[in-house]
Parts: structure tokens; C-alpha cells; sequence
């Protein structure tokens, strides 16, 4: 059956087409609670991973701003309270963010350059709560997918993600089979990590959920 879309979203997957192929470009591994957790009023959560984390879980009675859509939908099946859901960027959460709370921010060991400069004058205290490893190589199916020309769309749900498909892709002597597809990114800030050379087209959702990012290829 043909592929229309391989989705590089770390699993668990989310079904933006039927039949898609999975080519996640991360594993996540969970890190054990830090021995001291300082007192908060309220978490950030800059991506949907956290919040599923046994001791990020009980840290539930706390609220919690999440850095869009997508966060928001893990932290709420995950049982926190919402208080704010910004647009995607950490950049576009600041303005939400109430100036007098004090903040945890479970996320990765390794944190996105534009996070801590973001929140400059907010109290935040970051802990580590995963790490996020890079895969080394395409799977077999994906490797067949694009060798038989059997997807359309390639999805993208990071930086990070684009950047370590590119390289893998190169390493595998495929970068020509991409010229007949299209990069699809969750948001326009990814727009510049993509080598638009590469592809047929590059396209962006309008907003940084799932939902927008469905539209877009439907």
C-alpha cells in the first residue's frame, strides 16, 4: 500500500494520514526526579513529553502554561490544569506568564538555545526530566519508502528533527528522492532549518498544532 506521509514525530504517533510510516528522529529517555524539587506555584512545559513523566505526573496539583497546542493536549491527558497555552516559541509563552509566580520547568537535559534568554526576569528553575537522543540511521521501511518513491510528505515537529533527518538522509544516499516531496513543518520557525533545495516544496501549518498541520496536507 502506498505511504503518502512519514511522520517524523517521536512516539507515541499522532495519525495525521492513514497508512503513514513512522520515522521518529529521537528517542526519549526518562531521567529519574532530581533529589531536591524546589517549591513553584506553577509549571511551563515546552514540550509534550514532560508531562507523561512519573514524577513530572505528580507535580499535578500545580498549573501549568504550556508553549502551545500541542503541550497543552499532553499536559491535559496527563491531568494538569491549564492556566495558558501560548502560539508556539517559548517567545510567544512570555507575554502570558504571570511576573510574580515562581516556575519548574521539566524538559530536556540538553535546553533549547532561545529558552533561557526568553525568560530572562521570570523566576524559573529548569530540571531535568529526559534526554532526547538523536536516532543513527532510517529504518528499512523508510529507506524502501523513499528509494520506491512511495511518499508524498515528509512531517516535521522540530528543529532538531529536521536537522538530523537531513543527515541521515545524506548518509544513506538519498537526498535526490527528496526533490519529489514535501517538507511539512508544525511551525514557521522551523521554515529556516530546512534546505529548501532539497525538496519540491516546503510548506508550514498556520498555527502550531496538529490540527492546523492535518490542513495543510489534506
Amino acid at each position: 500500500m502506498k505511504q503518502a506521509l512519514i511522520s517524523t514525530q517521536t512516539m507515541p504517533q499522532a495519525v495525521l494520514l492513514p497508512g503513514q510510516l513512522a520515522a521518529p528522529m529521537l528517542v526519549i529517555e526518562d531521567l529519574s526526579a532530581p533529589d531536591i524539587i524546589p517549591d513553584a506555584d506553577a509549571l511551563i512545559f515546552t514540550s509534550r513529553y514532560a508531562p507523561g513523566i512519573d514524577w513530572v505526573h505528580n507535580l499535578r496539583d500545580l498549573p501549568c502554561w504550556c508553549v502551545g497546542e500541542t503541550t497543552a493536549h499532553a499536559a491535559d491527558a496527563a491531568g494538569f490544569t491549564i492556566a495558558g497555552v501560548g502560539e508556539g516559541g517559548v517567545q510567544n509563552l512570555v507575554p502570558i506568564l504571570p511576573g510574580d509566580h515562581r516556575y519548574l520547568l521539566p524538559g530536556a537535559v540538553k535546553i533549547h538555545p532561545a529558552t533561557k534568554p526568553a525568560l530572562i526576569g521570570h523566576d524559573v528553575r529548569f530540571l531535568p526530566a529526559y534526554k532526547a537522543q538523536a536516532v543513527t540511521k532510517l529504518s528499512d521501511d523508510v529507506i524502501t519508502a523513499l528509494k520506491n518513491d512511495a511518499a508524498s510528505h515528509v512531517a516535521f515537529f522540530s528543529t532538531r528533527g529536521v536537522q538530523i533527518w537531513h543527515q541521515l538522509v545524506e548518509q544513506a544516499g538519498l537526498r535526490r528522492t527528496l526533490v519529489r516531496m514535501t517538507a511539512l513543518c508544525l511551525s514557521t520557525d522551523m521554515l529556516s532549518s530546512v534546505y529548501k533545495e532539497y525538496w519540491q516544496d516546503v510548506q508550514a501549518a498556520e498555527k502550531p498544532s496538529m490540527a492546523s498541520l492535518s490542513q495543510i496536507i489534506k
